[in-house]
């Protein structure tokens, strides 16, 4: 084990959903009443938290650029934010 990191399951590629059924526990006791619970279909897809505060460095240290390099939500940023500007310039005096 080189270092601790946080990785959480890819359910929406997995497309896991609520289908597990189990008793539900009260005071270390099992009931008769049922809760739903998400069954995880596929135990290879998982996110890596790499905005986590420990242990970013050895994170990107380890894994290779194409698995940490940051994917942009704008093709282009500085059109968005002129169009998100202009948007604010019209709703700006409403108020």
């Amino acid at each position: 084990i080189l270092f601790l990191f946080d990785a959480q399951h890819d359910c929406a590629e997995g497309k896991c959903g609520p289908t597990g059924v189990r008793n539900i526990r009260q005071e270390r006791i099992l009931t008769s009443r049922q809760e739903k619970y998400i069954a995880h279909t596929d135990g290879s897809r998982f996110f890596l938290n790499m905005h986590a505060l420990h242990n970013a460095d050895l994170i990107r240290e380890t894994l290779p650029r194409s698995q940490t390099k940051p994917i942009p939500y704008f093709a282009d940023k500085k059109v968005e934010h002129v169009k998100s500007a202009a948007a604010l310039r019209i709703a700006g005096p409403a108020k």
